[in-house]
């Protein structure tokens, strides 16, 4: 009865002993990390500048392991300005992550003519996560600027402007429409140019110089360097500072807001803007 009882003793703790390292198994298996998708980038916004060219916007997408079998991850779009899948932008529903990878690149391109003015902006919000691999609990949602850019051509921004109108420095119409002519634009740089506007102000004015610069290309500048209008009137004019001087290679349009100075150099009239429009 003594050495039956031992025996059985010590199955018990071998069983024990047994159940243990069978729970211990389990817990290690719990403390392996789930997969996850999400961003693979520490920046979560940017600008994407719309082109005829329909270059897409590229994001890297990445999983937090890496398995033996393709897995197939769900997007989502979200935009509180009205874009809308098929009109402002293409984007796929879903991204496989190939077998042995942990990364891949999301690629969403804009629709030009989903833009057919240049002031419209977009915000698109793209979340990553569903399907085969669930969201992380970070860097799982990227935000996009879209907006329309236009490669800046002088053969299209040469030629007549028959919406040319002009206002006073209260903003009301002050005279117009009439057709201007810009012309003579040459290249002095890759992102800089210089030309000739006639008949600027519909009076007997000597053609105007203007300098356009989309060195910066969301803001492209226009600007009026002091000179002598050469008219009946003997005016000087000039661009006038912190007013609108710009062009758009898109909508072709140029706008010039001068202000008039007599020959001492004394400013006449201050803020008299110019919009060349096609």
């Amino acid at each position: 009865m003594k050495q039956l009882s031992i025996s059985i003793l010590t199955l018990a703790v071998l069983a024990g002993f047994s159940s243990c390292q069978k729970n211990n198994m389990a817990v290690d298996t719990d403390l392996v990390p789930a997969s996850a998708a999400k961003f693979n980038t520490s920046v979560l916004q940017s600008t994407y500048y719309v082109r005829a060219s329909a270059v897409p916007f590229s994001l890297p997408v990445g999983v937090t392991t890496v398995s033996d079998k393709a897995r197939v991850i769900n997007l989502t779009y979200a935009s509180s300005t009205g874009a809308a899948a098929g009109v402002q932008y293409n984007g796929p529903a879903t991204i496989t992550i190939p077998a042995g990878k942990a990364l891949d690149t999301l690629k969403i391109t804009g629709l030009f003519a989903g833009y057919p003015l240049a002031t419209r902006v977009d915000t698109l919000r793209v979340t990553v996560g569903g399907g085969d691999v669930p969201k992380n609990d970070y860097n799982n949602t990227y935000t996009i600027i879209m907006r329309k850019l236009c490669d800046v051509s002088l053969t299209s921004l040469a030629g007549n402007y028959t919406k040319t109108r002009e206002y006073n420095n209260t903003g009301a119409l002050a005279y117009g429409p009439y057709t201007t002519q810009v012309h003579s634009l040459t290249a002095t740089s890759a992102t800089t140019a210089t030309g000739k506007i006639r008949n600027v102000y519909d009076w007997d004015w000597a053609d105007l110089t203007v300098n356009l610069d989309w060195t910066d290309p969301i803001n492209p500048k226009a600007t009026i360097p002091q000179q002598q209008t050469f008219g009946s009137d003997a005016y000087f004019v000039r661009s006038a500072a912190g007013k609108p001087n710009a062009f758009s290679a898109c909508d072709n349009t140029i706008t010039i807001t001068l202000d008039f100075l007599n020959a001492a150099g004394a400013v006449t009239y201050a803020g008299y803007q110019v919009q060349l429009v096609k």
